[in-house]
């Protein structure tokens, strides 16, 4: 808690230049959606919100020795040709399997990629 209570302190003690520049490195590094700070006294602590994301990708980032079974849950996840998630399974990792996405169905392609053998991540 102590840690914590000092990093609020050093925020709370940005100059306005150092205000906007932690706002542009949550934003563009992180993904948080926060306004963007035009002068100290405009903005208040309540218009500060982040806004959690909604939208994600799926990226398969290993395959174990069960290939096979991962080509199949990805062709059945893309609806595509067999031949053609072959190709994609073989090819350099990470692989995108789908963008921008729903948290729920990305959970639910991470499980069933998992169950083939593949080692998933959610961004």
């Amino acid at each position: 808690m102590e840690n914590i209570r000092k990093l609020a302190e050093q925020i709370d003690s940005l100059k306005l230049e150092e205000a906007r520049e932690l706002v542009n490195i949550l934003t563009n590094d992180f993904g948080y959606i926060l306004p963007t700070i035009t002068s100290a006294n405009s903005i208040t602590k309540e218009e500060i919100k982040v806004e959690e994301k909604n939208t994600f990708d799926v990226l398969i980032t290993s395959i174990n020795d069960k290939k096979l079974q991962i080509v199949k849950a990805y062709n059945k996840i893309v609806d595509g040709k067999l031949i053609e998630s072959k190709a994609v399974i073989e090819s350099p990792l990470p692989i995108k399997v789908k963008t921008g996405i729903s948290k729920s169905e990305a959970e639910l392609i991470k499980e069933e990629l998992i169950i083939a053998g593949a080692s998933v991540e959610i961004q």
